[in-house]
């Protein structure tokens, strides 16, 4: 149903030890061909080191809800980093290693507008009813009103 009309999120969780689990992931992208319709996710990381051997061409994208070190050092493609916990050093620390930041949990438009205005990547969302339109307006923008725009917050302009 989701193949060519939508990117999904697969979030693995682990409920316990389960050595079988990222296997079963992986073989189910495969099979269906899936590689470029997804990204999958989890707190593990050794779990996304395991889905990097098993299918290389799925995006792997590590959740974070606290400080993990060095980000140069994990092989991974996304962040998707607690709203609560992601400041604007840690954005620019991601980018800088040329890696997609996406935000968990934005419920609300105006703190939707003010993640794109910082640079994420990706807003993830209980409500996408109430999210879609501000993606789709800051879409519809020139770059150069973007700009202008993501420069006033960075200017201190913006309340």
């Amino acid at each position: 149903v989701a193949k060519g009309r939508i990117q999904l999120n697969i979030e693995v969780k682990y409920y316990g030890p389960d050595p079988t689990l990222m296997q079963k992931v992986a073989q189910l992208i495969r099979e269906n061909q899936f590689e470029d319709h997804c990204i999958v996710t989890t707190f593990d990381r050794h779990a996304l080191e395991e889905l990097k051997r098993l299918n290389p061409k799925v995006r792997r994208g590590l959740i974070i809800a606290h400080a993990i070190g060095d980000i140069s050092k994990l092989d991974i493609d996304i962040f998707s980093v607690r709203a609560d916990w992601l400041s604007d050093e840690v954005i620019r620390k991601i980018k800088k290693h040329g890696k997609e930041v996406h935000v968990w949990t934005i419920n609300d438009p105006k703190q939707a507008v003010l993640q794109i205005k910082r640079g994420v990547n990706n807003i993830l969302t209980s409500n996408p009813d109430l999210i879609l339109p501000v993606r789709n307006e800051w879409a519809a923008m020139e770059w150069r009103e973007r700009l202008v725009l993501a420069s006033r917050l960075r200017l201190g302009l913006d309340p």
